[in-house]
């Protein structure tokens, strides 16, 4: 086995005050020459931890055992012989591209940086360099991309600007961070499929971290698993993925929703912790029954005026809902399913009253406006940092006037927690950041239930979590919906997703309906072929 690079026994301790973290825990592995090693793990796992110890962007002293690239000790690496490592013989691409961007330099001056530091080429020479690896990158438009800044360009086109700066100095290991957690279907596909390519259009070597083990499917040789730190387990991809040994690893597995069977009620990694295997799958889903309509949206259209250039005061519309048509009974839950940018999460927005529409109309059955309720994508954006989630959720009760007084509304936020699985003794008074990005998802969904909604809009409301605590989510969704008779319409970008949870989908494409019906039957044969071009990139796992 010819290694590129090989932990041994690295060891990651954070210091806080005077209490120590072990981040990671005695763990060795070995990544061979133009091969893809996969670190699957939730977070918190220390995948993060470890791609950043290798380049050194954490303290030294918090490190123990050896990092070895190309059989030298990269912990013994100070100085210039550091910086050459970083961003030259070691690429990496982070998780967001908002935040590694630098959002006041435009995107090609960014990587002209990268070329400069690393090649020393003069500014003409990085200029051509810069469009070759634009282009080898798949952009289009150059001209445009090079002088937009991060916040002008798509989640994908900012992705791959990432990766270009990565190979600015022709690695030999890139290190890739999750680095499709943020995007669509879609677009996700695209991403892996470059960065499969360039891997053997330059025979680099690529650690890949990913908490999805649909997406380390796709690109990884051999795979890693990490739970609190430990090294699980470890095998090649096809052995690891068929057959794991670890309960962790089996778990992990079956929380995804599968294409092939839908079930009642997702495994969670809490089934595997006593070591045995529990039957799956646990039981199907059955259809169920709906009442009467409660919600109707007809021929709905939202617009955004984009303002004219400096040559031109014309103004311009966006047509992001444009003629959508969309009904909702009682006890249903529909999904509105699309890629990124096609008009979902507007639609939602329209319909709870977050945004004015252009025309068309919302006719709500013997339900109030208030009865719309939203559950947004980020949790911790949604609540505020300085306030304690049971005032959180506390505050739409009182604004509403719900119940006779102040004892029968703090008793309706403590039963709230309780519904959502939470502890109000434990709970009640902590802040936001005091929570895990599950337990913030929870708190979101209780305060929207706060004024006894009849249909929730849950908008995103997974895509950022773990699988475990996804499958952990959507269990509580269909929970709470057969407890209160609760309407949803579900908001994703993720297939598996919406076909175990929705009854019936809209699929939007650029504001327009693309299709629409019940969801296993569309998903089985897709009608159009933006869907099916949509399906296939949703199921990665076969």
């Amino acid at each position: 086995m010819d290694a590129l690079l090989e932990l041994k026994d690295l060891s990651i301790n954070y210091h806080s005050g005077k209490e120590k973290f072990l981040a990671l825990d005695q763990v060795s592995l070995s990544l061979e020459r133009g091969k893809t090693l996969g670190l699957l793990g939730e977070s918190g796992s220390g995948k993060s931890s470890l791609a950043l110890s290798i380049l050194q962007l954490i303290p030294t002293a918090s490190l123990q055992g050896e990092i070895l690239f190309e059989g030298q000790n990269i912990l013994n690496l100070t100085g210039k012989s550091l910086q050459t490592l970083r961003g030259g013989a070691i690429g990496m691409i982070f998780q967001e591209p908002m935040t590694s961007l630098n959002p006041v330099l435009r995107c090609g001056y960014q990587i002209e940086e990268a070329i400069r530091f690393h090649k020393g080429h003069t500014k003409k020479d990085a200029r051509i360099e810069c469009m070759r690896l634009m282009e080898g990158v798949q952009l289009t438009d150059l001209d445009r991309v090079y002088n937009a800044y991060p916040h002008q360009l798509s989640g994908g086109q900012k992705q791959r600007i990432l990766i270009a700066m990565a190979l600015a100095g022709d690695p030999k290991l890139l290190i890739a961070d999750e680095p499709t957690t943020a995007l669509d279907a879609i677009t996700q596909r695209e991403i892996l499929s470059l960065l499969k390519s360039i891997q053997q259009e330059r025979d680099v070597s690529m650690l890949f971290i990913s908490h999805d083990v649909a997406v380390i499917q796709t690109v990884a040789d051999t795979i890693g698993v990490l739970k609190n730190g430990k090294l699980v387990e470890t095998g090649s991809c096809e052995a690891l993925l068929s057959m794991p040994q670890h309960p962790y690893t089996k778990g992990l597995l079956a929380c995804r929703p599968k294409q092939d069977v839908r079930l009642h009620r997702l495994p969670v990694l809490a089934d595997f912790e006593s070591g045995k295997t529990p039957a799956i799958p646990i039981a199907q889903a059955k259809n169920r029954s709906v009442g009467p309509r409660l919600l109707e949206v007809q021929n709905l259209c939202v617009y955004f005026d984009q303002p004219g250039s400096l040559l031109s005061k014309v103004q311009h519309q966006t047509r992001a809902v444009d003629g959508i048509h969309l009904q909702v009974n009682t006890g249903e839950t529909v999904g509105i399913v699309g890629a990124s940018g096609s008009g979902k999460s507007t639609l939602g927005k329209a319909i709870v009253g977050l945004l004015p529409i252009h025309t068309g109309a919302i006719h709500l059955e013997g339900i109030s406006r208030k009865q719309i309720q939203m559950v947004f994508q980020d949790p911790y954006s949604s609540l505020d940092p300085q306030q304690p989630i049971g005032r959180a959720i506390l505050e739409p009760i009182v604004v509403h006037g719900l119940f006779e007084n102040a004892k029968q509304q703090k008793e309706r936020v403590r039963a709230l927690l309780h519904l959502v699985g939470l502890e109000p003794d434990i709970h009640l008074n902590r802040y936001p950041h005091e929570f895990s990005g599950g337990q913030r998802q929870r708190i979101s969904i209780a305060r929207a239930l706060a004024v006894e909604p009849q249909v929730l809009i849950c908008d995103e409301i997974t895509s950022a979590l773990d699988v475990s605590i996804q499958a952990t989510v959507l269990n509580l969704l269909k929970d709470l919906q057969e407890e209160l008779d609760l309407s949803m319409i579900f908001i994703s970008h993720d297939l598996s997703v919406v076909q175990h949870q929705c009854d019936r989908m809209l699929v939007m494409n650029n504001g327009k309906e693309d299709c629409s019906g019940n969801s296993a039957e569309l998903i089985q044969q897709p009608p159009t072929p933006y869907f099916k071009q949509l399906v296939e990139a949703s199921f990665l796992i076969g």
